[in-house]
């Protein structure tokens, strides 16, 4: 015999569960099953079958308006909630006078505590703004202290460290990089400026440190044998690969890119 469906064993129709009266099934747009509802503020929308029936949805996301208004969160007094149909949005007052709106869940999850007025929540949207720089800031940090970095050895691990004001946080090396021309592609240098007062470049600091674009960085590392000057004149040069390499104490490899106008380019 064929096999019949079995119908509700509580018919749902017409039925008010919390705050919502189901008026009729439908599809949700994932193909599950539904209920078109009636909310007692007025709003029809649809939800879940299974979860409006176990009372896991109590409303059409209303709750949070009659529970968050008058509230206050932080710095944050919320005027006002609504449903824009997806979630629940709470317009806020901050104690310093601006105005915010933002998802009501974000205030009850304590992840917002005002405007944005204070230094943690700015540290954070600079963070998500400049997320390249932050990648940086966070780089320098760690080859400095994490001896399990690849980089430790040569930074690290012979003495090379940052300033407390840039290892404590973000915001000062932020705004020290927007002063001193700071752009994606371009990188800090902090033995270029120590070169010049006979100083072991061991220092990422303000005092210490300049923006320079990759090319000038990586000739003025400490790794670099060669200057500008010694490039020109291998160039230059008559002699042959052979004695270059030894007069400048450099690769075979190196001369050739050198005079291939390669590497050291004019």
């Amino acid at each position: 015999m064929p096999r019949t469906k079995k119908p509700d064993i509580e018919p749902i129709i017409g039925r008010k569960i919390n705050k919502l009266t189901i008026l009729e099934f439908c599809r949700l747009d994932n193909g599950v099953k539904g209920v078109i509802c009636k909310c007692d503020c007025g709003n029809v929308v649809k939800k879940n079958y299974y979860s409006v029936k176990s009372q896991y949805t109590t409303s059409c996301g209303c709750n949070y308006r009659l529970n968050l208004t008058g509230q206050r969160f932080g710095k944050l007094i919320v005027l006002e909630c609504y449903s824009n149909g997806q979630k629940t949005v709470a317009n806020c007052i901050c104690d310093c006078g601006n105005y915010r709106t933002c998802d009501a869940t974000v205030l009850t999850s304590k992840r917002v505590s005002c405007c944005g007025c204070n230094n943690g929540d700015k540290k954070r949207r600079i963070k998500y703004l400049n997320r390249q720089l932050y990648e940086v800031w966070k780089g320098m940090k760690a080859r400095c202290r994490d001896e399990n970095h690849v980089g430790y050895k040569i930074y690290g691990g012979r003495g090379v460290r940052v300033c407390e004001e840039w290892e404590k946080s973000f915001l000062p090396f932020y705004e020290w990089c927007m002063k001193n021309g700071w752009e994606p592609g371009k990188q800090i240098d902090k033995d270029i400026i120590p070169k010049k007062l006979g100083l072991p470049g061991l220092l990422y600091s303000p005092e210490m440190c300049c923006i320079v674009d990759r090319i000038t960085n990586a000739r003025n590392s400490r790794q670099t044998k060669l200057t500008l000057e010694q490039a020109i004149e291998i160039r230059n040069s008559n002699l042959s690969t052979k004695e270059l390499c030894k007069k400048y104490n450099i690769g075979k490899s190196t001369i050739e890119k050198i005079k291939k106008n390669q590497i050291w380019k004019m």
